[in-house]
């Protein structure tokens, strides 16, 4: 019951736009964070993927892609990595930076 719920989340929040905004950290001050979005596709058969593990490079941050493929993950301004990490079961692990989404598509190769 609480995957559904999670993933209903991550559906009604994906868009392909980066936008600045405030959070509060775990103390409560103010943290500025980039938002990143994007789709995660099969390189094959170019269908979405659902559940894939998106995180950021050497940090606790992870999202998973929602029902249709779409994500949205936030940066904070003070963290080094922008390098994202694409994991998925029968898939090949990619790393890529945040940068190199720029038509909001991610590919993603099977393995054979």
């Amino acid at each position: 019951m609480t995957l559904i719920f999670v993933l209903t989340v991550l559906t009604a929040s994906a868009t392909n736009v980066k936008t600045l905004k405030s959070d509060n950290n775990k103390d409560g001050n103010s943290v500025s964070t980039t938002s990143y979005s994007g789709k995660i596709t099969d390189s094959l058969s170019k269908e979405a993927l659902t559940g894939v593990k998106i995180s950021i490079e050497n940090t606790d941050i992870t999202v998973y892609s929602d029902l249709e493929g779409n994500f949205t993950i936030n940066l904070p301004e003070n963290t080094s990595s922008r390098n994202l990490k694409i994991s998925y079961i029968s898939y090949e692990e990619k790393t890529m930076d945040m940068t190199e989404i720029t038509n909001g598509s991610i590919e993603i190769n099977p393995v054979f």
